[in-house]
C-alpha cells in the first residue's frame, strides 16, 4: 500500500479512506482514543515481541475483540509475559 513511514494520524485517515473495518497494531501510541474516532476498531497488541508464535497466542482474544467491539473503539490485548 506504500504506507511505510506514515504518521499514526495520517495512517488512520488512509485506512478509513481505504474502507478498513479494523486495524491491528503493536504501536502503543494507538491506545488513546483519538478525538475524532475512526470508522473502524483499532486493536493494540501488547506482547513482549512480534514473533509469530507469540502473536498466535493472541488470535482468540483478537477474534473476540473484533466480534464485540464497535467502530471507533480502541481495544488493548495483553500478550503472554516473558519467562524469567
Amino acid at each position: 500500500m506504500g504506507w511505510t513511514g506514515v504518521s499514526n494520524g495520517r495512517l488512520v485517515t488512509l485506512a478509513a479512506a481505504a474502507g478498513f473495518e479494523a486495524m491491528l497494531t503493536m504501536d502503543r501510541g494507538f491506545e488513546r482514543v483519538p478525538p475524532d474516532p475512526p470508522p473502524f476498531t483499532i486493536v493494540v497488541l501488547a506482547a513482549p515481541n512480534n514473533r509469530m508464535a507469540t502473536l498466535a497466542l493472541l488470535v482468540p482474544s483478537v477474534l473476540a475483540a473484533l466480534a464485540s467491539a464497535s467502530a471507533g473503539t480502541v481495544v488493548s490485548i495483553a500478550g503472554p509475559t516473558p519467562e524469567k
